[in-house]
Order: structure tokens, then sequence, then C-alpha cells
């Protein structure tokens, strides 16, 4: 049997459960400043594209083609106030 915050595999899972924000989060500081947009094309989750609209001044675009995942970033942008449009497109 698993301990507290072990997998089942054996490994303790808190440390991954952060990494996609951590990840993302660390694109932030590389954004020059005065960015007015960033395009983040196949948003999927948000990541990176909501945390760096979390961190950053620049209105942030989220190109998501399938329409449950663009509903889900459209439901984060609005319960958290942060600056995003989602485009439930296709780029080809």
């Amino acid at each position: 049997m698993a301990a507290a915050g072990e997998s089942r595999l054996g490994f303790d899972i808190a440390g991954y459960m952060d990494a996609p924000y951590l990840d993302s989060a660390q694109l932030a500081p590389l954004v020059p400043a005065g960015t007015g947009r960033i395009l983040d094309v196949g948003s999927g989750a948000g990541f990176p594209g909501l945390v760096l609209a979390a961190l950053c001044d620049a209105e942030l675009h989220l190109v998501e083609s399938d329409q449950k995942k663009a509903v889900f970033l459209q439901t984060v942008i609005r319960e958290t106030g942060i600056r995003a449009i989602v485009h439930n497109r296709r780029i080809e």
C-alpha cells in the first residue's frame, strides 16, 4: 500500500504536480519588456499560456482547435480574471 503522497508506483508525486506550473513560469522572465501580445498555439490545458498570462503584462492569445479544451480555457480565464483571449480555431 502506498504511503500518503506516494503513487502506487512507490514515488512521491507531489513534485510532479507542480512541474507544469514551474516549467511554464520559468518562461516569464524571457518575455521582453513591452511585449504586447503572446500567441500560444495548441493551448490544450493552458500550459504555458495561462501561466504566462497570469505572470506577464502581455495579452495572451490561446489557440485551441478542440472545443472542450477551448471552453475549459475560457472558464479558467473568466474565473481567474486573467487577461487572455481564446480562439477556438484550427491553425494549419
